[in-house]
């Protein structure tokens, strides 16, 4: 029984992070590093451009070592996943498994959804 355990745990770790083209975003909360929501994102026409900004991530060698600030809840009609955001560009989901590291093409436009001014 722990051995399903663990595959189905890293079954799911592996997939919950990707948004697939056919999940759609229902909300993003973000929060900051004291742990205080600084935005909740439910607006479908913003969810849709941070959709795209995030599906063209990039994984990164793990020599990298980003510091992660934010915390970013997903939630989609597939599920929800927690990711560490690095304001300059770099995101990883949460878990004590170890997870690629992405980088994003349009850092700024993230900055410009996720952070509040």
């Amino acid at each position: 029984m722990k051995f399903v355990s663990v595959v189905l745990l890293t079954f799911f770790i592996s997939t919950a992070g990707c948004l697939e083209d056919n999940a759609n975003i229902l909300q993003v909360k973000v929060w900051d590093k004291d742990f205080r929501v600084i935005r909740t994102i439910n607006d479908p026409g913003t969810l849709g451009e941070l959709k795209k900004i995030w599906e063209e991530r990039l994984e990164i060698p793990q020599s990298e070592k980003p510091s992660f600030t934010h915390k970013v809840d997903i939630a989609t009609t597939k599920g929800s996943t927690r990711w560490l955001y690095d304001p300059n560009g770099y995101a990883t989901i949460l878990s004590k498994s170890k997870v690629p590291i992405y980088r994003f093409t349009n850092p700024k436009k993230l900055n410009e959804i996720l952070i509040p001014k």
